[in-house]
């Protein structure tokens, strides 16, 4: 699933491309509502994937917001520091989480 997640560009471009529309949507109302309506269309593919993964409607909001935060906390560190050690730490992170999930067994 996390493979799924991840942007098929240079992802620390990608981010840096974001760190600086979040600030520059700080200040601008137009760019605070396209800003939103991205964010809103990558929820809505994250919440999509966690319910293909069968997380229940009962903890969707409570894991999308987590994801959600772990990813944007990670992506904002590993653009500030980037490293090998932190990159790795990032990919552990986000595994170690998605292991947590309460996925149904595969029975195929």
């Amino acid at each position: 699933m996390t493979k799924r997640l991840l942007p098929r560009v240079d992802p620390r471009f990608q981010q840096k491309v974001w760190i600086v529309f979040w600030a520059a949507a700080a200040s601008s109302q137009n760019l605070a509502v396209e800003n939103a309506a991205r964010y809103k269309d990558w929820q809505d593919l994250i919440a999509r994937l966690l319910t293909e993964c069968g997380t229940s409607s009962q903890h969707l909001d409570g894991r999308l917001y987590e994801l959600m935060s772990i990813i944007d906390g990670l992506g904002v560190r590993l653009t500030l520091t980037p490293s090998p050690k932190n990159r790795e730490l990032a990919r552990k992170t986000i595994a170690d989480w998605v292991g947590r999930l309460d996925l149904p067994e595969d029975n195929n």
